[in-house]
């Protein structure tokens, strides 16, 4: 059997095998010529090699005492610089999604060394996610973040190496859309609505209306939607920006986005901004210049309802209004790209899933043959 060789040369530095981890992983040291010369008060010499041998065998001495350190760094206080960082980084919505994966985790398996995460530990987590009624994608989510979060660790230097997460073995999930006569039904109800409710409801029925058409024409999400401010409307360069709101919320990407602007939305805009009332400060306004729906859900649950009303189940409010503007324009011939800058979506796989399949006429497609 041979024997180990303690030190070798790769990509110019000397390296040692760490037999610690499995499988074993190679750590640098120094590069070669810091191990074959020192400096002396004549200037640099090269080293013997019991020299050379003495001064890594000093520097695998102290990456050894680097790496137990970091191993002993506990998931708990792996979570807490996560979440710090996340909390000075990212947007409200994701820092409540990242502390309930951490929260979650820490019930379900508690503390331990950051690096002693395995299959057994990912099993406990999930099957205490499946308890909770959590369905496979949610759970999908929360490996994808805790997975995040042991990368943070491995880039700030809390764990030497990130611990593998496997992910679940699921399909693509693809997204229902709104249908065309689904949207021209939820239009007719909102405007029956607007006919025929009680006059103190009337402004309720008119924000219903506007954000049916924005969502409709832009497939803004629900946040952005709530947040958005009538002077960050620009009828004449057909732009809608979508600006952070102080301190309280900031997009999904945590920069202005700009939202083209189709004709027929700026028909309507034009109309429903000349009758606004003097103080109103946002499109989803409660004239009195505050938003009508201080927080996403209160739209999403509003539209829920709606939904329901007009007989419309299994497609989730904003969502399938995002589908549906995917959808068509796909039907139009838009590229896939083109869809993708659109709804603002960094990974064009996640746009895929935004395009309902069921609803292309894919005779048409061969047809075009």
């Amino acid at each position: 059997m041979r024997s180990r060789k303690p030190f070798s040369v790769r990509d110019g530095h000397w390296v040692f095998r760490d037999y610690t981890t499995k499988p074993a992983r190679l750590i640098r040291l120094c590069r070669t010529e810091e191990a074959d010369w020192k400096l002396t008060s004549t200037g640099k010499r090269r080293r013997t090699d019991p020299e050379r041998s003495l001064f890594l065998e000093k520097l695998k001495e102290g990456k050894v005492q680097e790496i137990q350190a970091r191993s002993k760094v506990g998931i708990e206080e792996l979570f807490k610089d996560w979440l710090d960082l996340a909390r000075s980084a990212l947007s409200p919505r994701t820092v409540t999604s990242y502390e309930s994966t951490a929260r979650y985790y820490l019930k379900a398996v508690k503390d331990h060394p950051g690096d002693e995460y395995d299959g057994r530990k990912q099993k406990v987590f999930v099957d205490a996610l499946k308890s909770r009624g959590l369905a496979d994608h949610s759970i999908q989510a929360h490996l994808r973040q805790l997975s995040i979060c042991f990368k943070h660790g491995e880039t700030v230097g809390l764990l030497d190496k990130a611990p593998a997460v496997k992910k679940l073995g699921l399909a693509d999930r693809e997204i229902k859309a709104l249908s065309d006569s689904d949207l021209d039904m939820i239009g007719r109800h909102l405007e029956n609505r607007l006919k025929t409710g009680p006059a103190f409801r009337q402004r309720f029925y008119l924000n219903h209306i506007r954000a049916h058409v924005l969502l409709t024409w832009t497939g803004l999400r629900a946040g952005e939607l709530v947040h958005l401010l009538l002077r960050d409307i620009n009828i004449e360069d057909r732009v809608i920006a979508i600006v952070p709101d102080g301190l309280d919320w900031a997009p999904k990407n945590r920069k202005v986005d700009r939202i083209p602007m189709s004709l027929k939305l700026r028909e309507f805009l034009i109309t429903d901004i000349n009758e606004r009332e003097t103080g109103e400060k946002y499109f989803l306004d409660t004239g009195r210049g505050s938003p009508a729906y201080p927080e996403r859900d209160q739209l999403t649950q509003a539209f829920s309802r709606i939904l329901t009303r007009v007989g419309i189940n299994g497609v989730k409010p904003v969502h399938g209004y995002r589908a549906s503007l995917a959808t068509r324009l796909i039907k139009r011939g838009v590229g896939l790209v083109e869809v993708q800058k659109i709804l603002r979506h960094r990974q064009i796989d996640t746009t895929r899933q935004y395009v309902d399949s069921i609803q292309l006429d894919l005779h048409q497609a061969v047809d075009a043959l």
